[in-house]
C-alpha cells in the first residue's frame, strides 16, 4: 500500500485479510446507515466521487443502492479486479473527501462484507 504519512487507518486491512489471493478480483458489499435528512447529501457526495472512481483502470463496478423500505440505509456495491486496485482507489483524493462524508453523515458503523467468486 502506499505510504499514509497522514497516519490514515489502513481501511483495506481487514480486506485484505479475507482475501486468498490478492492479485485476484473479489467484491464488496459496503452498508451504511445515513442520519435522517442526510440521504440527499450522501447520495451527492457518492455521486461525486462515483464519477472518477469508475474511470479508475481496477474497478468493475461501483454502484450505490438505497433500500426501498429504509430511506436512510445505503449499500454499496463494488468488484475489483485486485486489492492493488482497492488500494490505489482509496488513496485517491476524491475518495478520502469521500471519507469525511461518511464520518459526517453515518448514523452507525460501516459495515464492509467482503465477498469471493463460488468455485463451480
Amino acid at each position: 500500500m502506499q505510504d499514509r504519512s497522514n497516519d490514515a487507518p489502513d481501511v483495506t486491512a481487514p480486506i485484505r485479510a479475507a482475501l486468498k489471493d490478492p492479485s485476484k478480483p473479489f467484491a464488496m458489499l459496503v452498508r451504511l446507515q445515513v442520519k435522517e435528512g442526510a440521504e440527499a447529501r450522501w447520495q451527492a457526495a457518492f455521486a461525486k466521487a462515483a464519477v472518477e472512481t469508475r474511470r479508475e483502470k481496477g474497478v468493475l463496478d461501483y454502484t450505490l443502492y438505497h433500500d426501498a423500505s429504509q430511506p436512510t440505509r445505503f449499500v454499496l456495491y463494488e468488484r475489483w479486479r485486485s486489492l492493488a486496485d482497492l488500494e490505489a482507489h482509496v488513496q485517491a483524493p476524491y475518495i478520502t473527501a469521500l471519507f469525511g462524508e461518511v464520518q459526517a453523515v453515518a448514523a452507525g458503523p460501516v459495515e464492509i462484507n467482503v465477498l469471493l467468486p463460488a468455485e463451480a
